[in-house]
């Protein structure tokens, strides 16, 4: 198989649950409304889908060095197909959540392998330069999906949304069972065993490297979250916008994901890994500050909250580009194993804040803002102290 045709399915598994997450985000308001509840009950639908989406996650890494990535992804896939059946036809907010808890167990093949897929055909800098880049296709579906649910939201009904959202995991499953070649080299029975389990994970935990790049990536992660879940509630409910002007700020949201990858992709080398690393964390500590000073002396608007979130989002372009890489370049031989912790333990990061954000007033910007600061501050500081030192040597 090409590595043009490996890219594209890399893109495809990769935005898959990208896309099941943002699609809906502009109708949470209508979904809060439509299903008599509160919005923050609303909001924990995104906390059950993430948790589903991360515990999986430590089951589909080990499956695919068994069976293969592929097969894995076509069982996470059809998973999660059921899971969107359930939520286009949840009565309540209880099937609402059941239904994003099933879509997130599916969902977890997707986020855990497309990076060992990657890392089967990719290594080092070279890794880390082709993620930036495929990162300029991935904003594709970060602008899309906002934008198209802005669309159905105003013009149709909430519940078209998991129906388009059903049709593209069709699509997805399709290619992946029909185009998809295996590109892991070490899958097969003798994987299953639990001393082989055990031996692969302990690797992984007592790597300072890889856990300590872990820990930075959740709370990056928990921030990006923070945006994504209480990024609508502030500007459709709080300045007042329409889920349809929402949509198209997302293609903002896609240019700040264009301008962070393309300027990793032109200055890693140039710079290396670590500087890359500590300037998207310090482009996020900034951006929290703006947001909470833009709300004392502006109030609220969509100007003093979209600029500093769209600083927030170059920065942890900055993170997930490098990140990935540092991390994983040791560990090819176990790259399963590798995606599948790195995976859950990122995902974590949006089930903490989005959890933490559901007990807060999300019509104002201050909760996102402290979340924007706690997240780049945090992250550096496990970075400094933790997995620097075994980048350096």
């Amino acid at each position: 198989m090409s590595r043009k045709l490996t890219l594209l399915v890399i893109l495809l598994v990769g935005t898959l649950t990208q896309i099941a997450t943002d699609i809906y985000t502009p109708s949470l308001p209508a979904i809060s409304q439509a299903l008599h509840t509160t919005l923050g009950a609303v909001q924990l639908t995104m906390t059950w889908f993430i948790l589903g989406v991360a515990l999986t996650g430590l089951f589909y890494g080990p499956l695919s060095e068994v069976i293969g990535r592929r097969w894995a992804i076509i069982i996470g896939t059809v998973i999660a197909i059921i899971g969107s059946v359930v939520c286009l036809f949840a009565k309540d907010i209880m099937w609402l959540q059941i239904g994003r808890l099933i879509q997130g167990l599916g969902l977890g093949a997707a986020s855990a392998l497309w990076r060992s897929i990657f890392r089967d055909t990719y290594s080092g800098e070279t890794m880390a330069k082709m993620a930036s880049y495929l990162t300029n296709v991935i904003i594709l579906s970060v602008i899309a999906a906002p934008f198209i649910g802005g669309y159905i939201e105003q013009y149709a009904n909430w519940r078209v949304t998991f129906i388009v959202l059903l049709a593209w995991m069709i699509v997805v499953l399709f290619i992946v069972a029909f185009f998809f070649k295996e590109t892991g080299q070490h899958y097969g029975k003798h994987r299953f065993s639990v001393k082989f389990l055990l031996s692969a994970y302990r690797e992984l935990l007592l790597s300072r490297l890889f856990m300590g790049m872990c820990f930075c990536v959740l709370l990056t992660y928990g921030g990006l979250f923070t945006w994504i879940t209480a990024g609508p509630v502030v500007l459709i409910h709080g300045a007042h916008i329409s889920p349809v002007l929402f949509g198209y700020l997302s293609i903002f949201v896609g240019a700040a994901y264009s301008i962070g990858g393309t300027v990793n992709g032109k200055l890693v080398k140039k710079f290396g890994m670590t500087k890359m690393l500590i300037s998207g964390w310090t482009l996020m500590l900034i951006a929290g500050l703006l947001t909470l000073l833009g709300k004392v002396i502006f109030g609220i608007n969509v100007y003093v909250v979209l600029i500093p979130a769209l600083l927030f989002l170059i920065g942890s372009t900055f993170i997930f580009a490098n990140a990935v890489a540092a991390a994983f370049t040791p560990f090819g031989h176990i790259a399963g194993y590798a995606g599948s912790l790195y995976s859950s333990i990122q995902l974590l990061g949006g089930v903490i804040f989005t959890a933490l954000l559901s007990h807060f007033n999300t019509s104002s910007q201050l909760p996102m803002g402290w979340m924007f600061v706690a997240s780049g501050a945090f992250a550096m500081a496990v970075f400094v102290v933790i997995a620097k030192p075994k980048i350096t040597k």
